[in-house]
């Protein structure tokens, strides 16, 4: 009688935990389903370059400020910046001597930009450029979906 009543009740276990399981792992959203990234429209001039799918914002010699703000995700961080002049390319992180405590994910700073992620605004400010043109992408993030803005700075040392 006592192993019937225990295989009722391991029985019963059983089921239970089979079901719970087989629960949990329904999902109405699959795994890796994020809506792509929205952003409010700007006014920023962008080119797309022949051969390329590729658009840039433009950025003046001068250098400038783009804000851009994300509509359906209210905190975005950095991912990556790539940086190509003269036929030469490079990433932020070539800087950091790969540890990772040394990466700051909202603000990166060098020669060419100021980058501030800080929750749902991307801040990109140019500095004059008095050498060739640079080509810059910032990689954004929030969480499993990615989106890149890339910018084209104009050179004194270009002309047709």
């Amino acid at each position: 009688m006592a192993i019937a009543r225990f295989l009722r009740y391991f029985w019963l276990l059983c089921t239970v935990a089979l079901l719970s399981v087989l629960y949990a792992c329904q999902s109405e959203v699959l795994d890796g389903a994020w809506e792509k990234m929205k952003w409010k429209k700007t006014t920023y001039r962008q080119v797309v370059y022949e051969g390329s799918s590729m658009s840039y914002y433009l950025v003046p010699i001068e250098g400038g400020e783009f804000v851009f703000h994300c509509k359906n995700y209210s905190s975005i961080w950095m991912a990556d910046h790539r940086f190509e002049q003269n036929g030469q390319v490079w990433h932020s992180y070539d800087r950091f001597d790969s540890q990772e405590s040394q990466r700051d994910y909202h603000h990166y700073t060098d020669e060419w930009c100021d980058v501030t992620a800080q929750g749902d605004s991307l801040k990109v400010i140019f500095v004059p450029n008095h050498s060739f043109v640079r080509k810059v992408q910032i990689g954004v993030t929030a969480g499993d979906i990615f989106d890149t803005f890339s910018f084209v700075q104009a050179s004194p040392l270009y002309t047709e």
